[in-house]
């Protein structure tokens, strides 16, 4: 926990307070941590990811903090320097859509990046209609009254940077697809994707050109899509 926290901090410090924090649960869980003996039940690596979230964010006050939760624990640490963005580095989760638990996740926190799959699991383009079903659930999650996840884990010292709802500060809808290769196809999605209320878009590869440099060269060349 304190090797991540101080590397977030080192680029925080380095971008001049342009860092964020991408987490999720992991995949395949089976190959990224069964492999290595780790546990591969999802519910306890949410637990811990929630854990080490709430932590982190605690170290990032610059306080004294004491934490125990079921698997992170720190005792009396004051961790210094602090990043250059308060209250802390934002932090998007990313999770599976149409799955609940990963974006009511994500709406305590500062960006939501859902993945969303075909029927047979290849990776699906996202679109207007579903960007604004994700948009609502997560403007309904975050209207709610949600404190941290360290009151449930047993947090023994909070500050203020721990409350996380009524969340009302900046919120990030990150969609993560491969855009169309016609610029103005791309552009086209760019714009409804945004309309939708999208607010970044992650430009990713799949499939047999994930190990190719040539298209992803072509893919650079070719610029952003803008709607």
């Amino acid at each position: 926990m304190s090797k991540l926290a101080r590397e977030v901090t080192t680029l925080d410090r380095l971008s001049a307070g342009r860092m964020v924090l991408g987490v999720g649960l992991g995949a395949p869980i089976a190959d990224e941590f069964g492999s290595f003996g780790e546990p591969t039940d999802p519910r306890e690596l949410a637990d811990h990811l929630d854990e080490g979230l709430e932590a982190l964010s605690l170290l990032w006050s610059g306080e004294p903090v004491t934490y125990h939760g079921r698997y992170v624990h720190v005792d009396d640490v004051t961790f210094l320097p602090i990043p250059v963005q308060r209250p802390r580095v934002p932090v998007w989760v990313a999770g599976v859509w149409p799955a609940r638990r990963p974006m009511r996740r994500a709406a305590r926190w500062d960006g939501a990046a859902p993945i969303m799959y075909t029927q047979d699991r290849k990776p699906r383009q996202p679109d207007a209609a579903t960007v604004r079903e994700i948009r609502a659930f997560l403007t309904a999650c975050r209207a709610e009254t949600v404190t941290g996840a360290a009151t449930a884990a047993g947090a023994e010292t909070l500050t203020p940077t721990t409350i996380v709802g009524p969340a009302t500060g900046p919120f990030d809808l990150v969609m993560c697809a491969m855009s169309p290769a016609s610029p103005a196809a791309a552009a086209d999605l760019a714009g409804s994707l945004a309309e939708a209320g999208t607010t970044w878009w992650a430009e990713c590869m799949w499939g047999d050109d994930l190990e190719k440099a040539a298209p992803m060269i072509r893919r650079v060349e070719q610029g952003p899509p803008r709607g």
